[in-house]
């Protein structure tokens, strides 16, 4: 079996969107979304002492093959325990209560995730 394959075109507009892809620089653009993100969360945290709201940050790391990865965090722990994740998803008390989780994180982060894809595609449009 053999395959063949030919063109009669020019490759130069291939070319050129392939160059313009290696000079999109990603840490400037993850510092924006990043912060953005703070941003959400730091607003939607309920405040009952502030901490909480206050602990927000982000992280840009970098896996094994070197791709980049925006990551939100929050630093306020009880107990050894991550205050976001016991009022994300709920927890027990000392007195054997159960205390609902309340969803804050989702509808936080996700306009952020959306504005995120929407500038992404504009700007492989535009290239």
């Amino acid at each position: 079996m053999n395959l063949s394959i030919s063109n009669k075109g020019k490759w130069s507009d291939t070319d050129k969107f392939l160059k313009a892809l290696t000079k999109i620089t990603v840490d400037d653009v993850l510092k924006k979304y990043g912060q953005m993100g703070v941003d959400a969360l730091i607003k939607a945290s309920p405040t009952d002492s502030g901490l909480l709201a206050e602990s927000w940050s982000y992280k840009i790391e970098k896996d094994k093959k070197g791709n980049k990865i925006l990551e939100w965090h929050n630093s306020d722990i009880e107990n050894g325990y991550s205050v976001a994740f016991l009022v994300q998803y709920g927890h027990g008390t000392a007195s054997g209560t159960f205390v609902e989780g309340k969803d804050f994180i989702n509808p936080a982060i996700k306009p952020v995730m959306d504005q995120i894809v929407k500038d992404i595609i504009e700007e492989v449009n535009r290239l």
